[in-house]
Protein backbone atom coordinates (compact mmCIF):
# COMPACT_ATOMS: atom_id res chain seq x y z
CA UNK A 1 0.00 0.00 0.00
CA UNK A 2 1.28 3.48 -0.89
CA UNK A 3 2.35 5.12 2.36
CA UNK A 4 1.33 8.54 1.03
CA UNK A 5 -2.30 7.49 0.44
CA UNK A 6 -4.93 9.04 2.67
CA UNK A 7 -7.74 6.74 3.75
CA UNK A 8 -11.04 7.88 5.21
CA UNK A 9 -12.64 5.36 7.59
CA UNK A 10 -16.32 5.02 8.39
CA UNK A 11 -17.90 2.55 10.82
CA UNK A 12 -21.47 1.21 10.61
CA UNK A 13 -23.27 -1.19 12.93
CA UNK A 14 -25.08 -4.09 11.19
CA UNK A 15 -28.43 -5.23 12.58
CA UNK A 16 -28.43 -8.90 13.52
CA UNK A 17 -30.90 -11.34 15.07
CA UNK A 18 -31.35 -10.89 18.80
CA UNK A 19 -29.19 -13.85 19.74
CA UNK A 20 -26.38 -13.13 17.24
CA UNK A 21 -23.41 -11.02 18.34
CA UNK A 22 -23.35 -7.42 17.08
CA UNK A 23 -21.26 -6.73 14.00
CA UNK A 24 -19.59 -3.61 12.67
CA UNK A 25 -18.68 -2.96 9.04
CA UNK A 26 -15.66 -0.78 8.33
CA UNK A 27 -15.69 1.24 5.09
CA UNK A 28 -12.34 2.49 3.77
CA UNK A 29 -12.25 5.16 1.07
CA UNK A 30 -9.08 6.35 -0.65
CA UNK A 31 -9.48 10.14 -0.78
CA UNK A 32 -5.94 10.84 -2.01
CA UNK A 33 -7.06 11.78 -5.53
CA UNK A 34 -9.80 14.04 -4.17
CA UNK A 35 -7.37 15.86 -1.87
CA UNK A 36 -4.80 16.21 -4.66
CA UNK A 37 -7.44 17.70 -6.93
CA UNK A 38 -8.49 20.13 -4.20
CA UNK A 39 -4.86 21.16 -3.74
CA UNK A 40 -4.44 21.72 -7.48
CA UNK A 41 -7.56 23.90 -7.55
CA UNK A 42 -6.24 25.86 -4.58
CA UNK A 43 -2.88 26.46 -6.26
CA UNK A 44 -4.56 27.44 -9.53
CA UNK A 45 -6.73 29.93 -7.66
CA UNK A 46 -3.68 31.38 -5.92
CA UNK A 47 -1.94 31.65 -9.28
CA UNK A 48 -4.82 33.68 -10.69
CA UNK A 49 -4.80 35.89 -7.60
CA UNK A 50 -1.06 36.44 -7.95
CA UNK A 51 -1.47 37.45 -11.59
CA UNK A 52 -4.22 39.90 -10.62
CA UNK A 53 -2.01 41.45 -7.94
CA UNK A 54 0.83 41.76 -10.46
CA UNK A 55 -1.46 43.63 -12.85
CA UNK A 56 -2.47 46.04 -10.07
CA UNK A 57 1.17 46.64 -9.04
CA UNK A 58 2.30 47.40 -12.58
CA UNK A 59 0.48 50.75 -12.89
CA UNK A 60 1.83 52.48 -9.75
CA UNK A 61 5.25 50.98 -10.47
CA UNK A 62 5.24 52.61 -13.91
CA UNK A 63 4.31 55.94 -12.33
CA UNK A 64 7.21 55.69 -9.86
CA UNK A 65 9.64 54.87 -12.65
CA UNK A 66 8.41 57.77 -14.80
CA UNK A 67 8.60 60.25 -11.91
CA UNK A 68 12.13 59.07 -11.09
CA UNK A 69 13.23 59.60 -14.69
CA UNK A 70 11.81 63.15 -14.70
CA UNK A 71 13.55 64.02 -11.41
CA UNK A 72 16.86 62.70 -12.72
CA UNK A 73 16.77 65.17 -15.62
CA UNK A 74 16.95 68.19 -13.27
CA UNK A 75 19.39 66.92 -10.66
CA UNK A 76 22.92 68.24 -10.29
CA UNK A 77 23.77 66.71 -6.90
CA UNK A 78 25.78 63.46 -7.29
CA UNK A 79 24.30 62.12 -4.04
CA UNK A 80 20.73 62.69 -5.16
CA UNK A 81 21.52 61.26 -8.58
CA UNK A 82 22.95 58.14 -6.96
CA UNK A 83 19.87 57.71 -4.76
CA UNK A 84 17.57 58.17 -7.73
CA UNK A 85 19.55 55.56 -9.63
CA UNK A 86 18.99 53.13 -6.76
CA UNK A 87 15.25 53.86 -6.94
CA UNK A 88 15.27 53.39 -10.71
CA UNK A 89 17.23 50.14 -10.52
CA UNK A 90 14.86 48.70 -7.96
CA UNK A 91 11.82 49.80 -9.96
CA UNK A 92 13.30 47.89 -12.89
CA UNK A 93 13.91 44.84 -10.71
CA UNK A 94 10.41 44.85 -9.21
CA UNK A 95 8.91 45.40 -12.66
CA UNK A 96 10.77 42.32 -13.88
CA UNK A 97 9.40 40.40 -10.91
CA UNK A 98 5.89 41.48 -11.89
CA UNK A 99 6.57 40.35 -15.43
CA UNK A 100 7.81 36.99 -14.17
CA UNK A 101 4.61 36.50 -12.18
CA UNK A 102 2.58 37.28 -15.27
CA UNK A 103 4.76 34.94 -17.32
CA UNK A 104 4.08 32.16 -14.84
CA UNK A 105 0.36 32.65 -15.31
CA UNK A 106 0.75 32.71 -19.12
CA UNK A 107 3.52 30.08 -19.31
CA UNK A 108 5.63 32.31 -21.60
CA UNK A 109 8.94 30.79 -22.70
CA UNK A 110 11.98 32.22 -20.88
CA UNK A 111 14.89 33.85 -22.69
CA UNK A 112 17.20 30.88 -22.10
CA UNK A 113 20.85 31.27 -23.08
CA UNK A 114 24.11 29.36 -22.50
CA UNK A 115 25.55 30.28 -19.10
CA UNK A 116 29.03 29.51 -17.80
CA UNK A 117 28.30 29.12 -14.11
CA UNK A 118 31.84 29.90 -12.98
CA UNK A 119 31.74 33.52 -14.15
CA UNK A 120 28.03 33.93 -13.43
CA UNK A 121 28.23 32.70 -9.83
CA UNK A 122 31.44 34.59 -9.06
CA UNK A 123 29.90 37.90 -10.17
CA UNK A 124 26.64 37.16 -8.36
CA UNK A 125 28.48 36.20 -5.16
CA UNK A 126 30.49 39.45 -5.16
CA UNK A 127 27.41 41.57 -5.85
CA UNK A 128 25.31 39.81 -3.21
CA UNK A 129 27.97 40.17 -0.50
CA UNK A 130 28.38 43.88 -1.30
CA UNK A 131 24.66 44.71 -1.40
CA UNK A 132 23.97 42.77 1.81
CA UNK A 133 26.97 44.10 3.73
CA UNK A 134 28.61 40.69 4.10
CA UNK A 135 32.30 39.97 4.48
CA UNK A 136 34.16 38.52 1.51
CA UNK A 137 34.49 35.13 3.21
CA UNK A 138 30.85 34.58 4.26
CA UNK A 139 29.70 33.02 0.97
CA UNK A 140 31.98 30.19 -0.11
CA UNK A 141 31.97 29.28 -3.80
CA UNK A 142 33.29 25.81 -4.59
CA UNK A 143 33.48 23.84 -7.82
CA UNK A 144 31.34 25.47 -10.52
CA UNK A 145 31.78 22.94 -13.31
CA UNK A 146 33.13 23.48 -16.80
CA UNK A 147 30.17 22.82 -19.10
CA UNK A 148 27.67 25.67 -19.67
CA UNK A 149 23.97 25.25 -18.93
CA UNK A 150 20.97 26.76 -20.69
CA UNK A 151 19.01 29.07 -18.41
CA UNK A 152 17.52 32.56 -18.49
CA UNK A 153 20.23 34.61 -16.75
CA UNK A 154 17.79 36.96 -15.00
CA UNK A 155 15.67 34.03 -13.88
CA UNK A 156 18.66 32.17 -12.43
CA UNK A 157 19.83 35.33 -10.71
CA UNK A 158 16.42 35.76 -9.08
CA UNK A 159 16.36 32.13 -7.95
CA UNK A 160 19.84 32.18 -6.42
CA UNK A 161 19.39 35.59 -4.76
CA UNK A 162 16.22 34.24 -3.15
CA UNK A 163 18.08 31.18 -1.83
CA UNK A 164 21.03 33.25 -0.59
CA UNK A 165 18.72 35.76 1.11
CA UNK A 166 17.06 32.92 3.00
CA UNK A 167 20.47 31.51 3.89
CA UNK A 168 21.66 34.83 5.34
CA UNK A 169 18.65 34.84 7.66
CA UNK A 170 19.66 31.55 9.31
CA UNK A 171 23.44 31.23 8.82
CA UNK A 172 25.85 31.84 11.70
CA UNK A 173 27.73 34.58 9.87
CA UNK A 174 31.04 32.79 10.24
CA UNK A 175 33.43 32.26 7.34
CA UNK A 176 31.95 29.95 4.68
CA UNK A 177 28.67 29.70 6.62
CA UNK A 178 26.90 29.92 3.24
CA UNK A 179 28.16 27.61 0.51
CA UNK A 180 27.50 27.18 -3.21
CA UNK A 181 29.00 24.45 -5.34
CA UNK A 182 28.29 22.26 -8.36
CA UNK A 183 28.13 18.47 -8.38
CA UNK A 184 27.16 16.04 -11.14
CA UNK A 185 24.46 13.46 -10.46
CA UNK A 186 24.42 9.84 -11.63
CA UNK A 187 22.62 10.83 -14.85
CA UNK A 188 25.31 13.37 -15.75
CA UNK A 189 23.18 16.42 -14.90
CA UNK A 190 24.71 19.38 -13.11
CA UNK A 191 23.35 20.32 -9.67
CA UNK A 192 23.89 23.63 -7.93
CA UNK A 193 23.80 23.20 -4.15
CA UNK A 194 23.06 26.20 -1.90
CA UNK A 195 23.25 25.67 1.85
CA UNK A 196 24.03 27.31 5.16
CA UNK A 197 25.13 26.17 8.61
CA UNK A 198 21.83 27.08 10.26
CA UNK A 199 19.51 24.67 12.09
CA UNK A 200 17.70 23.48 8.97
CA UNK A 201 14.01 23.55 8.10
CA UNK A 202 11.58 21.77 10.41
CA UNK A 203 9.36 18.96 9.05
CA UNK A 204 6.19 21.07 9.43
CA UNK A 205 7.66 23.86 7.31
CA UNK A 206 9.19 21.46 4.78
CA UNK A 207 5.74 20.05 4.05
CA UNK A 208 4.61 23.47 2.75
CA UNK A 209 7.96 24.86 1.61
CA UNK A 210 7.10 25.56 -2.04
CA UNK A 211 3.44 26.46 -1.60
CA UNK A 212 2.49 30.01 -2.66
CA UNK A 213 1.75 32.49 0.13
CA UNK A 214 3.09 30.13 2.82
CA UNK A 215 5.55 32.00 5.03
CA UNK A 216 6.94 31.82 8.56
CA UNK A 217 8.01 35.48 8.50
CA UNK A 218 5.73 38.42 9.22
CA UNK A 219 7.61 40.38 6.56
CA UNK A 220 7.54 37.67 3.90
CA UNK A 221 5.08 37.29 1.05
CA UNK A 222 5.34 33.51 0.80
CA UNK A 223 6.01 33.76 -2.93
CA UNK A 224 9.81 33.58 -3.01
CA UNK A 225 10.41 29.82 -3.11
CA UNK A 226 7.23 29.20 -5.10
CA UNK A 227 8.38 31.59 -7.82
CA UNK A 228 11.93 30.22 -7.64
CA UNK A 229 10.71 26.67 -8.29
CA UNK A 230 8.39 27.81 -11.10
CA UNK A 231 11.21 29.75 -12.76
CA UNK A 232 13.37 26.63 -12.61
CA UNK A 233 10.61 24.49 -14.12
CA UNK A 234 10.14 27.03 -16.92
CA UNK A 235 13.85 26.61 -17.70
CA UNK A 236 13.61 22.79 -17.71
CA UNK A 237 15.32 22.59 -14.32
CA UNK A 238 14.12 21.55 -10.87
CA UNK A 239 14.45 23.06 -7.40
CA UNK A 240 14.22 20.83 -4.34
CA UNK A 241 15.17 20.84 -0.68
CA UNK A 242 17.22 17.95 0.68
CA UNK A 243 17.34 17.36 4.41
CA UNK A 244 19.11 14.03 4.72
CA UNK A 245 22.20 13.61 2.60
CA UNK A 246 25.69 12.20 2.69
CA UNK A 247 27.79 14.59 4.76
CA UNK A 248 30.92 13.27 3.06
CA UNK A 249 29.97 15.04 -0.19
CA UNK A 250 32.34 17.91 -0.89
CA UNK A 251 30.84 21.18 0.34
CA UNK A 252 28.31 19.64 2.73
CA UNK A 253 30.30 20.72 5.79
CA UNK A 254 28.13 21.61 8.83
CA UNK A 255 24.91 21.71 6.80
CA UNK A 256 21.63 20.23 8.00
CA UNK A 257 19.82 20.85 4.72
CA UNK A 258 20.35 22.32 1.28
CA UNK A 259 18.52 23.57 -1.77
CA UNK A 260 19.40 21.82 -5.01
CA UNK A 261 18.90 23.20 -8.52
CA UNK A 262 19.16 20.38 -11.05
CA UNK A 263 19.79 21.71 -14.55
CA UNK A 264 18.87 20.06 -17.82
CA UNK A 265 21.68 18.18 -19.56
CA UNK A 266 24.73 20.49 -19.84
CA UNK A 267 25.61 21.90 -23.23
CA UNK A 268 28.64 20.60 -25.10
CA UNK A 269 31.75 22.63 -24.40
Amino acid sequence: RDASAHLKLRFARVDTPDEAPGRIVIFMQDVTAIENQAQELKLASMGRLTASIAHEVRNPLSAIGHATALLAEDLSSPTHARLLKIVGDNVTRVNRMVEDILQLSRKVQPNAEPLHLGVFLSELKAEFQETHGLGDDIVWLGNTGAAPVRFDALHLREVIVNLLTNAVRYASGNAASIRMYIVTDAAGRMELHVQDDGPGITPDVRAHLFEPFYTTSSKGTGLGLYLARELCLNNEATLDYEYRFNAAVAGAYKASGRFVITFAQPLAV
